[in-house]
């Protein structure tokens, strides 16, 4: 059985023997050297896991509005008083679907720093963009500190170093208000907007 631990030799033979752990694809690092560069890049590498689960929450959310949908229209189904054009719903329904698992899928690889992870949440950031995120998003995953985090090297300090945890970062509570807050301004500008017009076409209903 192979040990978890070798000793290196030291050229001094009075110094004590140096004990390293052998890490997969961590040759030449020993337990401080990998601690360092997991601290280095924490703050980075948290605010990539909470676009992961940014898009896996998202993801919980679509899926809900699935199954709320699929026992809506099974009802309805079942009460036969209403035309339901059955090709678009189970068309939108399985669309759905498939968004909701794809943003579960591409999150939960996000948050493991896999590179697969980075290219399935490049897609989806591109329709964030109205939402402010989807550019900060392609910026922390593909800047130099991006590409240090999906390094194997760093997945390999992350696999070593478990007691080490992700932090909450500004970059974690900005995804969890900014939506909320862009949705609220949306909607507020469409209200502005419908008030305009409605005091253009109609001032007496003012």
């Amino acid at each position: 059985m192979s040990s978890k631990y070798t000793v290196q030799a030291n050229p001094n033979p009075f110094a004590p023997p140096t004990v390293m752990r052998n890490l997969p694809g961590a040759a030449g690092f020993n337990v401080a050297g990998l601690e360092k560069l997991r601290r280095d890049y924490l703050a980075h590498e948290s605010a990539i896991a909470a676009f992961g689960w940014f898009f896996t929450i998202n993801g919980w959310f679509i899926l809900a509005g699935f199954l709320i949908n699929l026992v809506l229209m099974i009802w309805l189904a079942i009460a036969g008083n209403v035309e339901i054009n059955w090709a678009f719903q189970i068309g939108r329904l399985m669309g759905n679907l498939l968004v909701g698992v794809y943003q579960i899928f591409a999150g939960t690889e996000l948050r493991k720093l896999k590179n697969a992870g980075r290219g399935h949440g490049t897609f989806l950031s591109i329709f964030f963009i109205l939402y402010g995120i989807g550019i900060w998003f392609m910026i922390l995953v593909w800047s130099e500190k991006g590409n240090k985090v999906f390094s194997d090297e760093y997945r390999s300090a992350v696999h070593a170093t478990p007691y080490i945890k992700r932090h909450m970062t500004v970059t974690a509570w900005i995804l969890i208000f900014w939506p909320i807050f862009m949705t609220l301004l949306l909607i507020g500008l469409f209200v502005l907007l419908g008030l305009i017009v409605i005091a253009a076409t109609n001032p007496a209903s003012l």
